[in-house]
Parts: structure tokens; C-alpha cells; sequence
């Protein structure tokens, strides 16, 4: 179970979908960052860079917490050594 799915737990799934309210915008943040730190997992474990762009390039401005957006900052900033 993700850190999202748990935080999602507390929502309903309109509040979610809709991301009218700060909280159920966070919680689509970290579904997001879950979703490309799983590629950079992948692409880490399998030895290829870069092969999963598409997640990286979908999720692109779409981080707007400062929390969320340093964690992402650091991956890319990560994934940019790896390659």
C-alpha cells in the first residue's frame, strides 16, 4: 500500500477526482510523485535510464507543493547522474 492510497482512505473519491480542496490536490501530488519514483525504481533495478520517460514527461508541472515539488527536484536531480 502507497503513502497516497493510505491518505486516500480519508476522501471520497469525488473530492479526489475533482481536486477542489488543498488536501485532495496533495494527495493527487503524491500519487504522481509515487508513480515516478516506481519508474526511476524500475529504471534503476533493470539498468535502463531513461526507458520510462513517458511517466516523467506526464507528470511534468503538475507538482505545485514545495514539498512535493523538493522530492521531485531530487529524483530528477538523481536520475540525471544515472544516465
Amino acid at each position: 500500500m502507497t503513502l497516497s492510497s493510505v491518505i486516500f482512505c480519508h476522501f471520497s473519491v469525488q473530492e479526489y477526482e475533482a481536486r477542489e480542496t488543498l488536501e485532495a490536490k496533495f494527495v493527487k501530488e503524491l500519487d504522481n510523485l509515487d508513480m515516478i519514483v516506481e519508474a526511476f525504481d524500475y529504471e534503476c533495478k533493470e539498468s535502463a535510464p531513461g526507458r520510462l520517460q513517458e511517466f516523467f514527461d506526464s507528470s511534468r508541472n503538475k507538482f505545485t507543493h514545495p514539498l512535493v515539488r523538493g522530492i521531485v527536484n531530487e529524483l530528477n536531480r538523481r536520475r540525471d547522474t544515472s544516465n
